[in-house]
């Protein structure tokens, strides 16, 4: 049996080496992703996974029948050694298959089984009220001090434990077997295809959200929290992906402890420019499957030829094979030696482009496929010269909801296709929901459409920006420049719960910390808070000192030359 040390290092890597920083990161774990680890970062047998871990959670922190956690000890070893526990506890809301069921009895009903191995009402033996609340609180502070964005969140009145986990698990196993239920009928109804891609699916599930029943899920699909609603359907579209679509009457428990497990590389477009000649070429940007070990990865080309995927910034690889933006069929190259079967480039109708402030190169790529798209400048192409989609696009524009550089550029491929870049494309309102799009044009419509409640956006721009780490250079910092649907939002800037200074900011202006802050800041971890009416957003950033910097290769993890990394940042 591996020991929780074991376990927890290895969900730790699990949920955060693949994730940019800047990004959210959600402690999701369900069984399906407990077996992913097991044999992928511990070695062990498909079918031991699930007990192993158990059985390492409970040596580590019950004694008997009772429940016993040293919240002091496990938070003075310095590295979040409480990472295992916390998934556990998720686990066990993951666990929860009726809808009805997400109640705190429920939930403390399958925590108590897999901690003690009774299935007993209430909470586990020994489990103090409140012990959880203190782990929760430093593992959102553990990510915010590292650059990530926390997830975890309190609820309240008697759900004020209870809503931490159940934050964090998104689709539980309920949800899994009646998603996979409802995309079975309506294929045997030819309502839905197998072949949509993310947005495509996306736009499946708005057009169709009546049809689900399930409170927990239509609030996940339906949040005003952008960042929680994006996760969700990045969690559908694997499960999506995972359907064997020729047996849709396979065994459905058995489908759960599988469908978290990636299967394919899943690759979108990156735009170089060569420094030199200036020409523009388009390539295959491979996203790395989250949670995915990192061991060398090959595949086959299109001639037949061996080539290994070099690994790149924090959750992508480096580019492959120059292509034209459109094409017919997908493109699939095969991997070699792995448990992943391909790398799938979809043929799409559009693509949406934007800058990916970790990229050494400033390129413009999909780097994200569900962000919010105010205050981003975005690049759009659509395949053709005219039709449906750019009768659209000049309706939105008209409408005045985007807006545009310059007129629209047609360019021609190296196999005669033709395609049209929409160029410094941004979003200028919030009122999309009177608009009603061309059937054909749903996708794009999701696609660049600014979040439910998203009046703003705060950009952090300038300054001397270290490599991967969402942290800036103390006698370097950021400016503030804040894009929204109001002229004038209410700002305010903390470190450690107190608030230094606020300011009455002004959209599409700039404005150094020093404005906001009324001093100048020292080394720490700071979030920048705007407000209009009840509306909220925040952004949060690090300042370090030279001193103190030390940059980690983010494959080898060893370090490196941090005065090198930043000029070639």
């Amino acid at each position: 049996m591996a020991e929780y040390n074991v376990w927890n290092q290895s969900i730790l890597e699990y949920f955060t080496s693949s994730i940019p920083k800047g990004r959210p990161v959600f402690l999701s774990l369900n069984d399906s992703k407990v077996i992913d680890i097991g044999i992928n970062y511990i070695g062990l047998d498909e079918n031991d996974c699930i007990n192993d871990f158990e059985q390492a959670i409970r040596e580590e922190f019950t004694i008997g029948e009772t429940v016993y956690i040293n919240t002091n000890q496990i938070l003075n070893q310095g590295s979040p050694e409480y990472v295992g526990l916390l998934s556990a506890m998720v686990l066990a809301s993951h666990r929860m298959i009726d809808d009805e069921e997400a109640s705190e009895m429920a939930y403390f009903r399958r925590l108590s089984k897999l901690l003690i191995n009774d299935d007993i009402d209430g909470g586990p033996p020994g489990l103090a009220t409140g012990d959880e609340d203190i782990l929760w609180n430093h593992w959102n502070e553990y990510l915010s001090k590292n650059g990530w964005i926390k997830t975890a969140k309190k609820g309240l009145g008697a759900w004020k434990y209870t809503a931490l986990p159940i934050s964090q698990s998104l689709l539980r196993d309920g949800d899994l077997i009646y998603l996979l239920k409802l995309f079975q009928q309506n294929f045997s109804a030819k309502k839905i295809s197998k072949n949509l891609d993310e947005n495509g699916l996306k736009s499946w599930i708005l057009n169709h959200w009546r049809e689900i029943k399930r409170k927990h899920l239509l609030d996940g699909f339906l949040s005003e929290d952008i960042v929680r609603s994006s996760e969700f359907y990045s969690c559908v579209f694997d499960l999506y992906e995972n359907i064997d679509w020729d047996n849709l009457h396979a065994d459905q428990k058995s489908f759960t402890k599988k469908v978290s497990i990636p299967k394919n590389i899943k690759c979108g477009l990156l735009r170089n420019i060569d420094e030199d000649s200036e020409r523009v070429s388009y390539k295959i940007l491979p996203r790395k499957p989250r949670g995915y070990k990192e061991v060398m990865t090959c595949f086959q080309d299109e001639n037949g030829n061996q080539k290994k995927l070099k690994p790149s910034i924090r959750g992508f690889y480096e580019e492959i094979g120059e292509v034209d933006p459109f094409f017919v069929e997908d493109i699939e190259y095969e991997i070699l030696n792995s448990n992943l079967e391909k790398i799938i480039l979809r043929s799409k109708e559009f693509w949406v482009l934007t800058k990916n402030s970790n990229d050494p190169g400033n390129r413009f790529g999909t780097w994200h496929d569900f962000d919010d798209s105010l205050g981003t400048k975005m690049l759009i192409l659509i395949n053709g010269k005219e039709g449906i989609l750019h009768d659209e696009m000049v309706m939105f524009k008209e409408q005045g909801l985007i807006n545009w550089n310059g007129d629209p550029i047609i360019c021609e491929g190296r196999n005669g296709s033709k395609w049209t870049e929409y160029h410094q494309c941004m979003v200028l309102k919030n009122c999309w929901d009177g608009v009603i799009p061309h059937p054909e044009a749903q996708d794009l419509f999701n696609r660049i459409k600014p979040g439910l409640l998203q009046f703003s956006s705060i950009n952090l721009i300038g300054g001397l920006m270290i490599p991967e780490q969402n942290a800036w250079i103390i006698d370097h910092p950021p400016k503030i420049k804040l894009y929204g649907f109001e002229e004038r939002f209410k700002a305010e800037i903390s470190s450690e719960s107190e608030i230094l200074g606020t300011k009455t900011l002004e959209t599409q202006f700039e404005y150094d910390l020093i404005e906001l802050a009324h001093k100048k800041l020292d080394a720490g971890h700071y979030k920048i808070r705007v407000s209009s009416g009840e509306y909220l957003d925040e952004a949060i950033f690090n300042l370090i000192k030279w001193s103190d910097l030390t940059i980690s290769n983010s494959i080898t993890g060893e370090l490196e030359d941090p005065i090198k990394e930043i000029k070639n940042a």
